[in-house]
């Protein structure tokens, strides 16, 4: 486990690391940055993480191994008692809240992958980089994707948050055309 102190977010995260098996090679491989990183392995458990992981670690070694999936370096960063402004777009005009992802957007980009890819064989591109996030992580994983310029080209948007501002999001996917090669 890495502590990363962001200058965006003003403070210190957590980010669990994923390596690839040893048969993988030594890399550099492309990134994944997953969202709620305290729910993503099996190891590393933390006292503020769902009763039980997402297994990313398991599903990534057997995949891999497989040969149904490249090698990847998986950074999961854990979100702050701050999730759903920092996760959020826009603000929720019921809840009054949100409306922070662009500064949490900029952090995942200047912030955690550097200090990842300082550490571990990272090979940082656009096209080939990927965020993952469930629920309103899955909000911000969609609107990040969608983003001009972007800074991920691939997306796992699990269960997303779409009632969040529910017309500032409607406005937002007006304005935007997904560039070519995305995939969520």
């Amino acid at each position: 486990m890495l502590t990363v102190n962001s200058r965006v977010l003003r403070g210190d995260r957590r980010v669990w690391v994923y390596r690839p098996p040893p048969s993988a090679g030594p890399g550099p491989f492309p990134i994944l940055l997953c969202l709620d990183g305290q729910n993503c392995f099996h190891w590393g458990r933390a006292p503020d993480s769902m009763p039980t992981s997402w297994g990313l670690d398991v599903i990534a070694d057997r995949l891999i191994r497989e040969r149904k999936m490249a090698p990847i370096i998986i950074a999961a960063v854990a979100n702050s008692r701050r999730r759903a402004p920092e996760y959020t777009p826009w603000k929720d005009p019921h809840i009054r809240l949100g409306g922070e992802a662009r500064k949490t957007y900029t952090a995942l980009r200047d912030d955690f992958v550097p200090a990842v890819a300082a550490q571990f064989p990272v090979k940082y591109d656009v096209a080939t980089a990927g965020i993952l996030g469930s629920s309103l992580g899955g909000l911000f994983s969609f609107w990040a994707v969608l983003q001009e310029p972007p800074a991920f080209m691939r997306a796992a948007v699990v269960s997303p948050a779409f009632f969040w501002g529910q017309e500032d999001g409607h406005r937002f996917l007006q304005t935007r055309r997904p560039a070519q090669g995305l995939r969520i």
